[in-house]
């Protein structure tokens, strides 16, 4: 059967789901109708997505399961998947450092043209809406 493969990544602006949805199908050389919402899946399908929007910070959040045996040239972690995303909508995105830190508030941010920089997230305070990662971006190089 396979590997299911999980990859998570956050959007610097709101995306719309169709743009995201077709962005997906163009990466994995797939048809539209082949990469399904989670919520929508009736068959076996191999690519099934999630896509949200947030009230702030990072806009649009993106969950991408692959089901199976991923064809070489998929992405199979999440900075694969966000360089992608980063380029493609020429946006900045953070995923998840995947270095073993225990850190929830620890992230990569991936630019456009594909470098990347560890960045904080902003913790939220005990009242605040948690709809979104506000993060503490690094220095700007001169």
């Amino acid at each position: 059967m396979g590997q299911t493969i999980i990859l998570d990544v956050h959007i610097r602006d709101l995306v719309p789901e169709s743009q995201v949805r077709a962005f997906l199908a163009q990466l994995m050389d797939l048809p539209a109708e082949a990469v399904v919402r989670v919520e929508d899946v009736t068959a076996a399908e191999q690519v099934r997505y999630r896509c949200f929007p947030r009230s702030k910070g990072f806009r649009t959040s993106v969950s991408v399961v692959l089901v199976g045996r991923a064809p070489v040239g998929w992405p199979r972690t999440d900075l694969e998947l966000g360089k992608a995303v980063a380029r493609f909508f020429s946006q900045d995105v953070v995923v998840d450092p995947a270095d073993g830190d225990p850190n929830p508030f620890r992230w990569l941010l991936v630019r456009p043209d594909g470098s990347e920089f560890p960045v904080s997230e902003i913790p939220p305070e005990d009242d605040e809406d948690e709809d979104g990662i506000v993060i503490v971006e690094p220095p700007v190089e001169s």
